[in-house]
C-alpha cells in the first residue's frame, strides 16, 4: 500500500509538470510564425528556425520550473516528509525492498522487541511464542507437545531477562499463558527505550522545531544580505562583461534558497507530524541498524533454511534460528501448536 502511494504522488506531479509546460509552450509559441518558418517563407533559414524553436522549448521549461516552483516546494516536502516517516516506521512490505542477507543471530535483544521495533505493534501469537521458545533455550521453561511448564529451579535474579520476558514468564499459569495487552506492550515499549532503539517523538519534535527556527533565521539573514547587495550593486557601474550575469545568477540562487529551503524543510515536518500522530515512538538509527539486520535474516532464513518443519524440540540444535522462524510466521507448525495456550485479555 505504501509502495502505491508514493508512486502516485510521484505520477501525479510529472503529469501536472508536463501540461503545464505544455501549456507554457502554447502560450509562448506564434504558430503563424511557426508555419511560415517551417515552409521557408520566413526571413529564417528552417533548419535555423527549428533551433530557435527547440531553445523556446527549453526556455518554456524553465518558465514553466519558475511558476510553479510552490508546486515543486510542496511535492519535494511530502516526498522528504515521507521518507523520513518511512525510515522510522517500516511496515513489512519493506521486506520486500532488500535483498541482502544477514546470518547472524541479534545477541542481547528478545523476540518481541525485534518484532515491536518494526512497526510498533504486536503480532500475537506468534511473538508470543517465539518469546517462549528462547525461554525454552534458556532453560526457563519446558515446551513439549504442546504442554508448557515453568522450569522452578531457575531463578529469575540473576539473569539479563528483559522485562516483557520475565512477565511472560511469570504469567505462566495452568499450562497457559494469560497477558494483557496493555501490559504487555508497556514492558515491550520500556525494553526498546532501555535498549536505545527507539525514543520518544516528543524529542524528535523538538529537534525538528529548532531546525525551522535556524532555517527560517538564515532565510531572513540571507534576504537581509540579497536586499543590501541588490541596492549596493544598482549604484555600481557594470555595464558589460561577463559580471552582471554571475551577480544575477548568485541573485537568483539566493532568493531561491531564501524561500526554498525553509519552506520545503516546513512542509516535510508537516508531512512528518501527521503521519506520526498516533505514534508516541519512533525508531532510533540504532533501532533502524537493528531492523535492516533483522530484515536480512528473514530473507536468509526463508531461502535457505528448513525450519518450517522443525519441532520445538529441536531448538537444541537450531537456538535463535527456530526462534526466528516463529518470530517470521515461517514455522506454522509450532504456532499452531501452541497458539491455543495463548489468552490476550
Amino acid at each position: 500500500m505504501k509502495k502505491r502511494k508514493i508512486v502516485t504522488i510521484d505520477f501525479i506531479f510529472i503529469i501536472y509538470m508536463i501540461i503545464a509546460t505544455i501549456i507554457t509552450i502554447i502560450q509562448e509559441t506564434d504558430f503563424t510564425v511557426m508555419h511560415e518558418g517551417l515552409k521557408g517563407n520566413g526571413s529564417v533559414p528552417p533548419s535555423q528556425f527549428v533551433e530557435m524553436y527547440i531553445s523556446l522549448i527549453f526556455v518554456c521549461v524553465f518558465i514553466t520550473i519558475i511558476k510553479n516552483i510552490y508546486v515543486i516546494v510542496i511535492y519535494l516536502g511530502i516526498k522528504i516528509g515521507t521518507k523520513m516517516y518511512n525510515k522510522q516506521r517500516l511496515s513489512q512490505n519493506d521486506f520486500q525492498k532488500t535483498k541482502e542477507y544477514y546470518r547472524e543471530i541479534l545477541q542481547g535483544y528478545s523476540p518481541a522487541v525485534l518484532s515491536f521495533i518494526d512497526d510498533f505493534e504486536i503480532e500475537y501469537p506468534s511473538t508470543i511464542i517465539a518469546s517462549l521458545l528462547q525461554l525454552s533455550k534458556n532453560h526457563f521453561i519446558t515446551m513439549e507437545q504442546g504442554i508448557i511448564k515453568k522450569n522452578t529451579n531457575e531463578k529469575l535474579n540473576d539473569t539479563n531477562l528483559e522485562s516483557n520476558e520475565t512477565y511472560i514468564l511469570n504469567h505462566i499459569k495452568e499450562d497457559k499463558v494469560i497477558l494483557n495487552d496493555i501490559e504487555f506492550k508497556k514492558k515491550l515499549t520500556e525494553d526498546a527505550l532501555k535498549k536505545g532503539l527507539i525514543k520518544n517523538i516528543q524529542e524528535v519534535k523538538e529537534k525538528k522545531k529548532k531546525k525551522i527556527i535556524k532555517a527560517i533565521i538564515a532565510m531572513f539573514i540571507i534576504f537581509f544580505v540579497t536586499f543590501i547587495a541588490i541596492s549596493t550593486i544598482g549604484n555600481l557601474n557594470i555595464a558589460g562583461g561577463i559580471l552582471p550575469v554571475l551577480l544575477f545568477l548568485i541573485m537568483v540562487i539566493l532568493l531561491v534558497g531564501t524561500f526554498f529551503y525553509p519552506f520545503v524543510l516546513m512542509i516535510s515536518y508537516a508531512v512528518y507530524l501527521t503521519k506520526n500522530q498516533n505514534c508516541p515512538y519512533v525508531r532510533s538509527e540504532k533501532g533502524e541498524e537493528i531492523n535492516k539486520k533483522l530484515e536480512g535474516l528473514k530473507i536468509y532464513l526463508k531461502e535457505y533454511s528448513y525450519l518450517e518443519e522443525k519441532k520445538e524440540s529441536e531448538i537444541v540444535i537450531w537456538e535463535e534460528y527456530l526462534v526466528y522462524s516463529v518470530l517470521f510466521n515461517q514455522n506454522t507448525k509450532i504456532i499452531e501448536t501452541y497458539k491455543k495456550h495463548i489468552e490476550i485479555d
